[in-house]
């Protein structure tokens, strides 16, 4: 694995890890927390698919990122 890889998926960790929260937040103080944590549950197992089956490192940059987020 090339350094540039290695740290953009970093970077990219850190970038969703801080987002996530930003919309999470104030959905779930709207909507409450049992329906976001149901949503967020069904698209983190939806955007881990890719991430598995990647047949590439570059592949797996963005699905990566959205898991992070859910």
């Amino acid at each position: 694995m090339e350094k540039e890889v290695a740290t953009l998926a970093v970077s990219m960790f850190l970038l969703g890890l801080g987002i996530g929260p930003l919309l999470a937040g104030p959905l779930s103080e709207v909507y409450g927390r049992r329906i976001i944590y149901r949503v967020s549950f069904v698209l983190f197992f939806a955007c881990t698919f890719p991430v598995a089956f990647a047949p590439r490192i570059g592949k797996i940059e963005r699905p990566y990122f959205l898991v992070i987020i859910y």
